[in-house]
């Protein structure tokens, strides 16, 4: 009995010694790869710091330079009579042929420009612009910005530039610009905004009156039903108010092109009207749970503080959709 207690004793020793063993070549491992491991990832957060601070000078270099010419010529389509009646809300003006060119503007201007004119109307899939005769500027603006890019980064990193704006968020009528290829999650990416030449944004003073402090005082002690109905209607004033001045934008997209009265197949009121109507119905839809919350919380409190509180940030709310005012632009780089 002894002799065999020795004998496993000393297998267990053994097999001791070799864990140790093991464990000691997995710390010399380590204590050799260890530097190498931090030299790595200290490169690849070099390369990184070095790719967005080279995306981010790309960036405000692009939105700042000058374009000594940028021509393009259009010709509308009604002019051949290949015009055919469409949707009253995306039909758009007519013009005689003719060659634009602006000399020394800066690509941020050109950008603008091109998302005011190529302004789409997208339903159920189907991309409709409100004024046909933009695509000779898309195109030329594409290749303005490829060959810049190309030149300004030499081959070194892939790259895309998207452009976006949305007049009314969420509303299906908005206008984009891609150059270059889709890009990768790990992407590095930088981002900037442009204000759009635009003088049709609505006035955040201006829908305010359809729910002023007059109204409020004069109805704080009213029946719960009464505040209600009236907050309500008020708010849907204000939410027609702002898809006007949203549609009053729409027609001022184009430059004003002399016009054609045998291929113009709306009027610019009815193109207002028409899109009034599909704003308003879509805001009062979209925002109706959010309105019906604030209108009930309103109505139940007489507290005038808390009450012009709430009108406040429902009127934020609202002119937050609508207050789209500028292009965004993200630059990509891989």
């Amino acid at each position: 009995m002894p002799k065999k207690n020795i004998i496993h004793d000393q297998r267990a020793f053994s097999t001791t010694m070799g864990a140790i063993f093991f464990l000691t070549l997995i710390s010399i491992a380590t204590v050799i790869l260890m530097p190498s491991i931090r030299a790595e990832r200290q490169y690849d957060s070099a390369e990184y710091t070095t790719k967005q601070d080279f995306t981010t000078h790309i960036l405000s270099s692009l939105l700042n330079s000058k374009i000594d010419t940028f021509d393009y010529e259009v010709e509308h389509p009604g002019i051949n009579g290949t015009i055919s009646p469409t949707d009253k809300l995306i039909n758009g003006s007519s013009a005689k042929p003719f060659n634009k060119q602006h000399n020394h503007r800066t690509f941020a201007e050109i950008i603008a420009e091109d998302l005011i004119l190529t302004l789409s109307f997208n339903d159920s899939g189907t991309t409709q612009a409100i004024e046909p005769i933009t695509d000779p500027h898309k195109e030329q603006t594409t290749i303005t910005i490829t060959n810049y890019l190309d030149k300004r980064i030499g081959g070194r990193y892939n790259y895309q530039l998207h452009t976006t704006w949305e007049p009314v968020e969420g509303y299906p009528l908005k206008s984009s610009t891609s150059v270059g290829i889709k890009p990768p999650i790990d992407a590095v990416k930088q981002s900037s905004r442009v204000t759009l030449p635009t003088n049709n944004r609505p006035s955040k003073s201006y829908l305010t009156d359809t729910i002023n402090d007059t109204t409020l005082t004069t109805h704080i002690n009213s029946p719960n039903t009464t505040k209600f109905g009236t907050y309500y209607d008020s708010f849907n004033k204000t939410i027609d108010a702002t898809a006007l001045s949203s549609a009053q934008m729409i027609p001022h997209t184009a430059y004003p092109f002399e016009f054609n009265n045998n291929t113009i197949t709306i009027t610019e009121q009815e193109m207002v009207r028409a899109n009034q109507k599909n704003i308003a119905n879509y805001l009062k839809s979209s925002m109706a749970e959010e309105i019906n919350n604030t209108v009930s919380q309103m109505a139940n409190i007489n507290d005038i503080n808390k009450t012009r509180q709430l009108r406040d940030d429902q009127m934020e709310s609202i002119y937050n959709k609508v207050n789209k005012g500028y292009v965004d632009i993200t630059l990509s780089m891989w």
